[in-house]
């Protein structure tokens, strides 16, 4: 069931502006206040969070200021696997 939730993200979006950046989903079966994971992968530290938010009404955003574009990965609570998006502004 964990990994059909994954499946059903049905959107996200990336914006960015001079300032910053905002990633912005909506996903189906997971329940409101779910923890999302913003981590950041190199290969020095391996992964490092950046910010945990809580699915809203199925949604959640993540907003933030990044100096250079850079790998990270979103990922759920209580759910295996995730994916990888690059961060810029």
């Amino acid at each position: 069931m964990k990994k059909l939730a994954l499946l059903a993200l049905t959107g996200i979006l990336f914006s960015c502006n001079s300032n910053g950046y905002k990633i912005s989903g909506e996903i189906k079966g997971l329940a409101d206040g779910t923890k999302v994971f913003l981590e950041k992968r190199d290969l020095i530290t391996g992964i490092t969070p950046v910010d945990t938010v809580k699915i809203e009404n199925g949604k959640f955003i993540f907003e933030g200021e990044t100096k250079e574009p850079a790998i990270h990965s979103i990922r759920f609570e209580n759910v295996n696997g995730g994916f990888a998006i690059v961060v810029e502004n």
